[in-house]
């Protein structure tokens, strides 16, 4: 479905769609990925031309990771977000952060970065502890907002 400000096809905003992904959660460097201690993922999306809204939620009861090193991101967007734009990166805020028995077991300090370095569909996570390892524990990611798509 194609939106319209007037009857000329130059104004349009393009193809509107809506939809639902699977949240895939990894971890940069010898990590790989989450998703086998998975409890619940979800992702929703809306796009309009290159405008993408995403929202999405991972959680894992007991997250055994081991000592990993790297940062974790979210991969599998449904469409590849733009890294770069005039030197400047997008980002989209983190709704929270739960790990448990972790020292800052809930942040609302962190967001996530669409800067492609682990791939055009992934969103790299920025916080304080981004690096965190995780042993025995529950986890719990969100995030929302906008991002432009490639």
């Amino acid at each position: 479905m194609a939106i319209f400000f007037a009857s000329e096809t130059t104004d349009s905003l393009g193809d509107y769609e809506k939809g639902t992904w699977t949240v895939s959660l990894n971890k940069a460097g010898t990590g790989g990925s989450a998703d086998s201690q998975v409890s619940a993922r979800y992702g929703y999306y809306e796009r309009v031309g290159d405008l993408l809204w995403v929202a999405f939620y991972w959680y894992s009861g007991n997250l055994n990771f081991g000592n990993t090193s790297g940062s974790w991101y979210i991969q599998g967007l449904p469409f590849n977000v733009i890294s770069l734009t005039n030197s400047a990166y997008q980002f989209i805020p983190g709704g929270y952060l739960y790990t448990a028995g972790h020292p800052s077991a809930y942040s609302a300090g962190y967001r996530w970065q669409a800067n492609n370095s682990n791939g055009t569909d992934t969103l790299q996570m920025y916080s304080s502890n981004y690096n965190s390892n995780a042993g025995g524990n529950a986890w719990e990611f969100s995030g929302c907002g906008c991002l432009r798509i490639a």
